[in-house]
């Protein structure tokens, strides 16, 4: 498995259990956008709970880095689609949210965390995801075993001779 085909894998896999466990914590009318168009702009879904209309954009990653250090923040949007977003938000009158899904491959375990723009602050453009980060926001699940999260999808290879190496 390439690199690229490994983090699209993450990408879907984070896509699904995030329309999962919106469910689960309360939402209703969610709309998976991705199904209409591979790769939605900067939102995967729309939903609502309590009254309100969210966007949500969904970002699964490896919880540790290549290095075995946590993965920091999760990029949410880049810096040239953050007008997009916005224009999203007033348009649609939704509340700009994020389902940020930490993956621990070699545990075959997720966590996952949901909060918004606003509570992360307007000026970034990543979720933090340091160890004391997620007590901020709603946990949607916490170590679940999913049999999907396998080994392969981790980001830490074997070190060879010093250097890492990297399958083709």
């Amino acid at each position: 498995m390439t690199n690229a085909e490994r983090i699209r894998i993450i990408g879907d896999l984070g896509e699904s259990l995030a329309e999962v466990l919106l469910a689960e914590a309360g939402f209703t009318d969610i709309v998976d956008l991705n199904k209409a168009r591979r790769n939605h702009a900067h939102v995967d879904f729309e939903a609502r709970r309590d009254g309100k209309f969210h966007v949500i954009n969904v970002k699964a990653r490896n919880r540790l880095t290549a290095d075995g250090k946590v993965n920091p923040t999760f990029n949410y949007v880049k810096t040239k689609h953050q007008e997009q977003v916005l224009k999203k938000e007033q348009e649609w009158g939704a509340v700009l949210a994020w389902v940020a899904i930490q993956i621990d491959p070699e545990e075959g375990v997720f966590s996952a965390y949901f909060g918004t723009w606003d509570q992360i602050g307007r000026g970034r453009y990543s979720v933090p995801m340091l160890p004391h980060n997620p007590e901020d926001y709603e946990r949607l699940a916490l170590l679940r075993p999913d049999k999907r999260i396998v080994p392969a999808l981790s980001n830490r290879r074997p070190v060879a001779q010093g250097r890492e190496s990297f399958p083709s």
